[in-house]
């Protein structure tokens, strides 16, 4: 396990690592430095720069022709992000663009199958773009329970628990937060599994920090995750 990141607190996991916690054990999390993103336990994967679809892909589509050559460097398992200029919605005066996460399936010529169809169309006249993502994979965490330390207050401090970012097949099971300073984030995470969730008393956050005073967020493009069952209370 390696420190890094943001935030000085933060314990950065390598894709493999499974973590088992004895019971009764607990995290007691002090002195954050309020940043952004901070988190106790943090893994991220990485993304290539987007680049252009040179051909126009009509929502429900599973088989994606990509530009000559690209899917000669591309593997079955791989992931794969589609986004455009498109806008889906608008919310608190923010653009929602589309931007959608799948795996490969199949790759024949410079065509590549997907495990599931395409929720928007993608064209060019809308700036269509792909990226490739190399995520972090197969993170375990069980019986981890977050408390606040003497040094943390709150309310105040900030810090998510434990965050996934870019991530793959990654399970958390048994996780508690008791009267904590922030939850678990996930974000462009797919296929990711939590089994047991309790959080009590977790008092919500105001920007920039407010994602991390949900018990559980999933933002960006989280895609097919299970959660079972989400035990939450007393919460303020």
């Amino acid at each position: 396990l390696g420190d890094g990141g943001a935030g000085t607190n933060r314990v950065t996991l390598p894709s493999g690592t499974a973590l088992f916690c004895d019971p009764g054990a607990v995290f007691l999390v002090n002195g954050m430095d309020n940043q952004s993103g901070t988190s106790i336990f943090y893994s991220a994967g990485t993304e290539s720069a987007p680049a252009d679809l040179d051909s126009d892909t009509a929502a429900g589509s599973q088989t994606i022709a990509l530009p000559a050559g690209v899917a000669a460097t591309l593997s079955v398992g791989d992931l794969i992000r589609f986004q455009s200029d498109h806008i889906w919605g608008v919310s608190g005066g923010t653009d929602f663009f589309t931007s959608e996460l799948r795996q490969i399936e199949w790759i024949d010529g410079n065509d590549v199958t997907l495990d599931a169809p395409l929720d928007w169309a993608y064209t060019q006249a809308d700036n269509a773009k792909y990226s490739i993502i190399t995520p972090v994979e197969n993170i375990y965490i069980q019986g981890a329970h977050f408390e606040p330390g003497p040094d943390a207050t709150p309310g105040t401090d900030v810090s998510y628990a434990i965050q996934l970012n870019k991530s793959l097949n990654c399970i958390l099971r048994d996780i508690s937060l008791h009267n904590m300073i922030g939850g678990v984030g996930l974000s462009d995470a797919y296929s990711t599994r939590i089994d047991g969730l309790l959080v009590d008393r977790l008092p919500q956050q105001t920007p920039p920090y407010a994602g991390s005073g949900y018990g559980l967020l999933a933002a960006g493009c989280t895609t097919q995750l299970v959660v079972v069952p989400p035990c939450v209370h007393n919460t303020w």
